[in-house]
């Protein structure tokens, strides 16, 4: 989930917490603790959140050795 918080735009927040979670969680799949005790994660399309990835995602990368 700081994953999903900090790296993914609007399009892809959707598709993980609506999409594919939502699906596992009625197929009976249950995730393990801890669970995320972070601040909420939009889902969908959220302008001020998409801009503030824009700039955590190129700092978070080159931190894990990715990009110049």
């Amino acid at each position: 989930m700081e994953d999903v918080y900090a790296l993914a735009a609007g399009c892809t927040r959707h598709y993980f917490l609506s999409v594919y979670l939502e699906t596992l969680t009625r197929a009976g799949l249950r995730l393990d603790p801890p669970l995320w005790t972070g601040p909420p994660v939009p889902r969908g399309p959220n302008a001020t959140h998409d801009a503030l990835v824009r700039a955590w995602k190129p700092a978070a990368l080159k931190a894990r050795g990715f990009g110049g």
